[in-house]
C-alpha cells in the first residue's frame, strides 16, 4: 500500500476513507532510521511514535512608534511571554514519567526596527504518548494563551490542528515478527520517538507492526546534509517479504488451532 502525504498527516486518512483498509486484517510498515546501521531493525511493543498536535496563534494589539510604547499594545512582548510560559505545560502539567514535548518552531512579527507591529504570529507542535496527556496539554495551552493575552491586552486567535494518534504496535504480532527477524537481520530495541507517524491512523483501525529499519545515515532525519545508504532498502524489502511469510504461517496455525478446538 502506497502511503501518500505522510509528512502532512493527511494521506492515511484519505486511504482509509477511500476503502483502502476494507479487506485488511493486519498491516506492517516501516520508517528508515538514519541513526541505525544498515542491517538492523528495531521492533518493539507499545507506543512507538507520539500523538501529534499542531498549533498556530495570531496575537493582535495596537502598533505604533517604538519610542511611545505606552500608546500601543505590544504583541511582541505578549508573544515572548507566551512562548516561555508554554514550556510549563510539559514541565509542570504533564506526568514526568511519560514522554512529551512542546516546540514553538516559527515566529513572525514586525517589519522594521523602530515600529511596534499591530500583530505577531507563531506556530509549533505538541507531542504526547497518551490520551490524558494529549487532552491535558490542549487544555493548558488554551488557558495559557488566553490568560497571557488578557494580561498584555492583546487578542488571540488559536488554530488547533490534531494530527495522528499514538502509534502502538500489536503485542502478539510484534513478538512474532520480532522473533522472526533473527533469521534475516539484527534485532535491536531503539527507544520510542516523539516524531509523528501517519501510519498510526492505520494502526488505530487494524492490528499493526511498525518497524524502524537502519539506513546508515550520516546525520538525523530532516537535517539538510542527510545522506542515506541505499542498501537499507534491501533490508526493508526482506522485512516485508519475511513478515508476510511469517504472518501467513501464524494465521494458518491459528486457524488449525481453532478447528481442533471446534472438533474437540
Amino acid at each position: 500500500m502506497f502511503q501518500p502525504a505522510e509528512e502532512t498527516h493527511v494521506g492515511a486518512e484519505q486511504v482509509i476513507a477511500s476503502g483502502g483498509l476494507a479487506d485488511v486484517d493486519v498491516i506492517v510498515g516501516y520508517h528508515n532510521h538514519p541513526n541505525l546501521p544498515v542491517g538492523q531493525i528495531s521492533v518493539a511493543n507499545g507506543g512507538r511514535n507520539a500523538a501529534v498536535d499542531q498549533f498556530a496563534v495570531k496575537l493582535t494589539g495596537v502598533g505604533g512608534h517604538a519610542a511611545k510604547p505606552h500608546e500601543n499594545i505590544d504583541p511582541i512582548l505578549a508573544l515572548a511571554s507566551i512562548v516561555t510560559a508554554l514550556q510549563s505545560i510539559v514541565s509542570r502539567s504533564l506526568d514526568p514519567y511519560r514522554q512529551s514535548v512542546l516546540s514553538v518552531t516559527h515566529v513572525k512579527g514586525g517589519q522594521t526596527w523602530n515600529v511596534i507591529p499591530d500583530s505577531t504570529w507563531f506556530e509549533g507542535t505538541i507531542r504526547t504518548f497518551g490520551d490524558h496527556d494529549r487532552e491535558r496539554a490542549k487544555e493548558k495551552f488554551y488557558q495559557i494563551i488566553n490568560g497571557q493575552a488578557a494580561t498584555y491586552g492583546v487578542s488571540a486567535d488559536i488554530e488547533w490542528v490534531p494530527g495522528p494518534p499514538v502509534l502502538a504496535n500489536d503485542p502478539i504480532l510484534t513478538d512474532i515478527l520480532a522473533e522472526n527477524i533473527q533469521y534475516h537481520a539484527n534485532l535491536v530495541n531503539f527507544p520510542p520517538s516523539a516524531g509523528g507517524e501517519d501510519f498510526a491512523f492505520y494502526a488505530s483501525k487494524v492490528p499493526s507492526v511498525f518497524a524502524e529499519i537502519g539506513s546508515g545515515g550520516n546525520s538525523g532525519l530532516h537535517q539538510s546534509d542527510l545522506v542515506l545508504d541505499d542498501a537499507g532498502l534491501e533490508t526493508a524489502i526482506t522485512w516485508y517479504y519475511q513478515s508476510v511469510l511469517r504472518l501467513q504461517d501464524y494465521f494458518i496455525e491459528k486457524g488449525e488451532e481453532i478447528c481442533r478446538k471446534n472438533i474437540g
